[in-house]
């Protein structure tokens, strides 16, 4: 067989080109390969430096937040004063997450006068300037007679309004007792639960209070924020709980709520203070694993008759 050559036809080179185009690719792509392995130690280093700031950094604010926690504890009040007519049991839980629970129960100059403070602030630092304004006005609130719980709660919140930060908010409860009505006069702003239990007649009153708490740039001239007065009888008693439980929710998300509360007072308010104190922080710890702000418990229980009827 004879193979004859066409004229103008060229020799098939197609499998040479095709190798060398192969092979180009090849080189591209572990040239590229070898940029992106570059790249990726270059993130990795990146990531590990920034890993161990971040490190760092948790180790800062937990210390921090440790320091909080005791500076917290060691400002809150272990021990009131023996005021007769009048039984007290308290407790106090600082959260690891956030807090700012702070509460105070003081005799005036007036020995038949004496103040109840609550305030739940939206941190630490909150809670810092809350302190700092009672300290500035701790002569004024227990020597003035006519310095009425309205009164305090504007001056208190004049000294937060010039220190506070955007974003801090705080709920404060504060009253007055007098013993010789027998009757407290109160202030309430935000969100301290403060509840009344008629012992003659069985009722169950939840406190009149403004429904938000203070706010950086808000003043306390709300036609709300005003003083009540509430008349006291023996076996009576006052419980106040801070906003924290009303932050409290279980697995699901459910909030425990202020009906909750309620029902747990209800259901054990003939108990003894102690006994009913317990009761509402087991129950509470109960419902929720997590407590993610300070809580607070405040049980009084009138206990004089003699005293009311002199």
């Amino acid at each position: 067989m004879t193979f004859i050559d066409r004229p103008g036809s060229a020799p098939d080179n197609s499998g040479v080109s095709s190798e060398e185009d192969l092979e180009k690719k090849i080189q591209d792509l572990e040239a590229e390969l070898s940029k992106k392995d570059q790249d990726l130690r270059i993130y990795k280093k990146e990531l590990s430096e920034a890993n161990s700031e971040l490190e760092k950094l948790i180790v800062r604010v937990n210390d921090q937040l440790q320091q909080s926690l005791k500076i917290q504890k060691f400002l809150v009040p272990t021990e009131f004063p023996n005021i007769q007519g009048f039984e007290f049991s308290t407790k106090f839980s600082s959260s690891a997450v956030s807090g700012g629970d702070y509460f105070d129960i003081f005799e005036h100059y007036d020995k038949m006068r004496f103040g109840l403070f609550l305030s739940s602030a939206s941190g630490y630092g909150m809670s810092a300037l809350f302190l700092s304004a009672l300290m500035k006005l701790t002569y004024q609130i227990e020597d003035s007679k006519n310095n009425d719980p309205l009164t305090v709660m504007n001056e208190i919140l004049g000294e937060l309004g010039s220190q506070s930060r955007a974003g801090d908010e705080a709920g404060i409860f504060y009253g007055v007792f007098d013993r010789r009505k027998f009757q407290m006069t109160y202030c309430n702003l935000g969100q301290p639960l403060a509840i009344h239990y008629q012992a003659d007649s069985g009722r169950i009153v939840l406190l009149n209070g403004t429904p938000e708490p203070y706010k950086n740039g808000e003043t306390a001239s709300e036609p709300s924020l005003e003083n009540h007065v509430v008349d006291l009888n023996p076996k009576d008693k006052l419980i106040f709980c801070s906003s924290g439980f009303l932050a409290l929710n279980n697995d699901q998300g459910d909030l425990w709520g202020i009906d909750e509360i309620l029902s747990i007072i209800k259901r054990n308010v003939k108990k003894e203070v102690h006994d009913l104190r317990n009761e509402i922080f087991y129950q509470a710890l109960k419902f929720s694993s997590s407590q993610t702000k300070d809580l607070t418990v405040i049980v009084t229980e009138v206990k004089d008759r003699i005293m009311k009827l002199a």
